[in-house]
């Protein structure tokens, strides 16, 4: 049984360290070439979901965006889905060590504020609480919204990379104002 259960191991690590080093479309994650199949991946993404919203996009439930974000172009959400994963990445949060390196929520919506507010027309005009439930939302939206992006391009993440994305965006959603 043991030899059995290390030459699964074996294998699976195998595949990992295979998968995990053929980057999608043979790009090198980071390169402009790999950012750019991520942000249009993230695009295609937001545009499905808003025709037809996944009852599972978070692990709290569905997509059901609820604030003038919604009308933002799906090329904005996606350049800020890039933008924000940039930002937490610089910050030094990593998934394998979320516990140590997460970035908080009060960083990310300062982050998202000054965002909308130089990449937004609309963002600007709308009243105080509103510009709160948008950057909520956007934050939440976003987060999933690149993660997606990325697994749609064939990377490969781990079980414990699974389990932290869901506990962030479980997380981020606790923290947000409620709407």
């Amino acid at each position: 049984m043991k030899i059995k259960l290390a030459i699964a191991l074996s294998m699976a690590l195998s595949v990992a360290c295979f998968v995990g080093s053929n980057s999608a479309f043979g790009q090198a994650p980071g390169t402009p070439e790999y950012v750019q199949k991520v942000k249009s991946a993230v695009s295609q993404i937001a545009d499905q979901q808003d025709k037809s919203p996944s009852a599972h996009w978070l692990p709290t439930g569905k997509r059901d965006l609820k604030t003038a974000y919604r009308s933002s172009p799906n090329a904005d959400k996606a350049q800020f889905a890039m933008d924000l994963q940039s930002f937490v990445n610089k910050a030094g949060e990593r998934l394998d060590d979320l516990e140590h390196t997460y970035v908080s929520y009060a960083k990310r919506k300062g982050f998202a504020v000054a965002w909308w507010s130089k990449n937004s027309t609309k963002y600007p005009s709308i009243s105080p609480p509103e510009r709160e439930k948008w950057i909520d939302e956007a934050i939440i939206d976003a987060t999933q919204l690149r993660w997606e992006g990325t697994k749609k391009l064939n990377e490969s993440y781990s079980a414990s990379q699974v389990m932290a994305h869901d506990g962030l965006m479980v997380q981020l959603s606790k923290k947000q104002d409620k709407f």
